[in-house]
């Protein structure tokens, strides 16, 4: 039977009923053919109107009708429509001879009994609708009566046990699937009831407090009804919405609803909103070449989905721990604003709180949206120690190109651009709302504070002149927002090349020394003399080789113009007389300036000058003694 409530009353009762013979034998008690006109009781609409409708019979209908205490079910009677009236229609089915009373139940309930007068029943809790009406069988009712014996009923009127809800759902919703209307005060809507045949009303309910309408698809803008006990509703309902997609709109009302029997309550469009949503927000922070820039929060709440187009206005905001805007976005997606300066969002918890202004058929309601936390990650801190010497050049080591003729333009005792940097944008690294602090440490001394001028987040130390000929280290530590970070230590080897003695000189940091012989040092040249059968001979400072060297040595040595035009030998050794590199024999006058190659290392780094020759008198003059890379 297809139910449509309406303003005009319904009515339903037994109009006649015949009485015929079973044509077919059955075992048990004899049992007599009844068949029963029916219409229905009335009813009215309270709260709002409807478009009156007629309440039309469907043929098949079943109700159970019972004539004696215990029996499940009943007996099954089926209608046959009235062809001229289609709200009229006549069941039919078998009691047992000799009934004089009848209880009748709509719809058939297969589990269904009575006892003394009381019928146990199911009101649904899933009632499957349609637009404009409500689920098959959900409306109980009940009628008693006699039965004459010519089988013919009297006395039996129909009278609606539910009180019923109406709601539409809202024309921007899409996809909808099911509604659940739940009582917030908890009132039992649904599930097994007993119903007094006598006052023709349900006097308890055992089961859930809800109802749910729907299963297959539900019309956009569309009325929707449901059947519930009979009570007093508190507060008024919660509506929840699920679409096909899975998401979850909720609508409340508030007024108190005395639901009787028989009544209609039409509560109108519900203003429904997305429910179980809670708006997350996505902290990240943010990178541009390894340096940190700030910190993204991005926040989406496009599951509001039909909503959207009745935005009206939005109000997301971020706060700190401490309560301090942070973030905020006046749209329902991207990138929150920046607010009180927080360009880096600190380690951390933040609170989103969401809420909008929906224009609802032409007013403009608020809607708060649940918060959220979000958790502000650690920074991702670095530390680069800088700094090199010609040496890192000849090598290609500590982020220079490998290349001779570039270590060669360098001083071999300078350490170049020795600097402390880290990867925190200035304008955060100079920002008193963020804790930072560092420190380094220069060849083992007691480590200095780091201080980053504005505008900068590179500490730098300098170029470092006349420095010892060996490896050189740099150690930094630094701390940002908690996260503290040991830099990789910065190994500078200063080797004292290139060499450019232009002449050797035997005074200063890396001075040239006399071994032996007559040795005058002047500003343009060194003068090796023999006396006492003492060979002339000086050498260099020390270099620092941590590997094999190449290099290139570029001398200019004169013989001087003595009177004796004997030959003697100029011997240009490395670390001993026994690792001879060069040797030249030289007569009055000769000049030796050529270019040579030698490999240095630990073991071969000083050089030697000696002038040989067995006779007082004849000196040789060294004017430069040049060591390059190779």
């Amino acid at each position: 039977m297809k139910k449509i409530y309406c303003l005009t009353a319904l009515l339903l009762a037994v109009l006649s009923c015949s009485k015929e013979n079973n044509p077919e034998p059955v075992s048990g008690p004899a049992l007599m053919h009844v068949e029963i006109a029916a219409s229905k009781a009335a009813t009215r609409t309270v709260m709002a109107d409807l478009e009156g409708q007629s309440v039309l019979w469907s043929e098949g209908d079943e109700i159970s009708v019972f004539d004696t205490d215990g029996t499940c079910a009943g007996h099954r009677f089926t209608s046959k429509l009235n062809d001229q009236d289609a709200s009229r229609a006549s069941f039919t089915g078998d009691v047992h001879e000799g009934t004089t009373t009848i209880h009748a139940l709509y719809p058939y309930d297969a589990l269904s009994s009575i006892s003394n007068g009381v019928i146990t029943s199911t009101l649904p809790s899933t009632q499957d609708a349609t637009s404009g009406s409500f689920a098959n069988g959900a409306a109980l009712a009940v009628a008693s009566g006699t039965v004459d014996e010519d089988g013919i009923a009297t006395g039996m009127t129909f009278n609606n046990l539910c009180a019923v809800i109406a709601f539409k759902t809202p024309s921007y919703l899409s996809n909808a699937r099911s509604v659940v209307i739940a009582s917030k005060s908890g009132t039992p809507m649904s599930g097994t009831v007993t119903i007094d045949c006598v006052s023709g009303a349900i006097t308890s309910v055992s089961g859930s407090s809800s109802v749910t309408i729907g299963v297959s698809a539900l019309e956009d803008g569309a009325t929707y009804f449901a059947a519930v006990a009979p009570g007093t509703y508190t507060d008024g309902f919660t509506f929840t919405v699920t679409t096909s997609g899975g998401n979850t709109y909720t609508a409340q009302t508030t007024r108190t609803i005395p639901a009787m029997a028989g009544e209609i309550y039409m509560l109108g469009t519900v203003g429904l909103v997305l429910d179980g949503y809670t708006p997350a927000v996505t902290l990240q922070h943010a990178y541009s070449g390894g340096v940190l820039t700030g910190t993204d929060a991005s926040v989406s709440i496009a599951g509001l989905a039909g909503e959207l187009a009745r935005m009206a206005s939005w109000d997301i905001q971020l706060k700190n721990g401490n309560g301090v805007l942070v973030r905020s976005l006046n749209t329902a997606t991207g990138t929150m604003q920046v607010e009180n300066g927080y360009t880096y969002l600190p380690q951390g918890t933040y609170y989103l709180t969401c809420s909008y202004s929906l224009n609802n058929n032409g007013s403009i309601k608020t809607r708060q949206l649940p918060g959220s936390q979000a958790v502000s990650p650690a920074p991702s801190v670095a530390v680069t120690l800088g700094g090199y010497t010609s040496y890192d050049c000849y090598k290609g080591t500590n982020g220079q190109s490998a290349s001779a003729s570039t270590a060669n333009s360098k001083n071999g005792s300078t350490i170049y651009d020795l600097s402390v940097s880290v990867n925190i944008a200035p304008d955060i690294l100079h920002d008193s709302k963020y804790s930072s602090a560092g420190t380094y440490s220069f060849n083992g001394a007691s480590a200095q504070t780091l201080v980053f001028s504005s505008g900068s987040r590179t500490h730098s130390i300098g170029t470092l002149n006349n420095q010892s000929w060996k490896t050189h280290t740099l150690d930094a530590s630094f701390t940002f927002d908690g996260v503290t970070v040991n830099a990789t230590q910065r190994r500078m080897h200063v080797t004292g090349l290139p060499h450019i003695a232009n002449p050797p000189t035997n005074s200063g940091d890396h001075k040239w020394e006399k071994m032996e012989g007559t040795i005058t040092w002047n500003s343009d040249h060194v003068e090796l003399y023999y006396s006492a059968a003492n060979y002339p001979r000086i050498k260099s400072p020390a270099f620092y080789c941590p590997e094999d060297i190449k290099v290139t040595i570029n001398p200019r040595i004169v013989r001087n113009n003595s009177l004796l035009p004997y030959k003697s030998d100029l011997v240009i050794s490395l670390s001993s007389d026994q690792h001879i590199i060069k040797t030249v024999s030289m007569e009055k006058g000769d000049v030796f300036e050529s270019s040579f190659t030698a490999t240095m290392n630990s073991s071969l780094n000083v050089w030697r000058i000696q002038y040989k020759y067995l006779a007082a008198g004849p000196r040789t003059n060294v004017y430069k003694f040049n060591i390059l890379y190779q």
